[in-house]
C-alpha cells in the first residue's frame, strides 16, 4: 500500500524529462561535431595547409620530414621578402615526378638592373662578374 505522499516509481511523467533531456544532449553534440568538422574542413582547404619537407635541400634550417603550417592566402602574414621559405608545385614541363610539392627559401625577390647598362646585380648591390654575358 502506498502512502499519499509518495510519488509512483514507475510513472511517465518521470521517463519523458529524462528522454527529452538526453535527446536534447545528443542533438547538441552532433551539432557541434557537424560544426567541427566543416571549420576544419574549410580551414584546411582555404587558409592553411601542412607540407612535410620531401628533401635535403633546405638542410641544416629544414631536415626531410619535418612538417610545415603554410598558409594559403596571400598577403596574410606579410608580403614575401628575402629569407621566407615558400612551397610550391613542381613546373608542368619539369620530368622528375619525384618531388611534385618544392620547398625552398627566397634568395631575390626582385632582379636589380643599371638605367646604363643592362648589367645585373647581386641582392647586395654588387655587381656580378662578367661570365661571358652580353646585355
Amino acid at each position: 500500500m502506498s502512502l499519499p505522499d509518495e510519488t509512483p516509481t514507475n510513472s511517465t511523467e518521470e521517463i519523458k524529462p529524462q528522454t527529452r533531456m538526453s535527446r536534447r544532449h545528443v542533438v547538441e553534440w552532433i551539432a557541434v561535431l557537424l560544426v567541427a568538422v566543416v571549420a576544419s574542413f574549410v580551414i584546411r582547404v582555404y587558409v592553411v595547409q601542412t607540407f612535410e619537407v620531401p628533401s635535403g635541400s633546405m638542410l641544416p634550417t629544414l631536415q626531410v620530414g619535418d612538417r610545415l603550417i603554410v598558409d594559403k592566402i596571400p598577403g596574410l602574414a606579410h608580403r614575401i621578402h628575402r629569407g621566407d621559405i615558400i612551397v610550391f608545385h613542381r613546373a608542368p614541363g619539369d620530368t622528375d615526378p619525384q618531388y611534385p610539392i618544392l620547398v625552398k627559401r627566397v634568395i631575390v625577390c626582385q632582379v636589380k638592373r643599371s638605367r646604363r647598362r643592362a648589367t645585373p646585380f647581386t641582392s647586395t648591390g654588387g655587381r656580378l662578374p662578367n661570365r661571358g654575358w652580353r646585355p
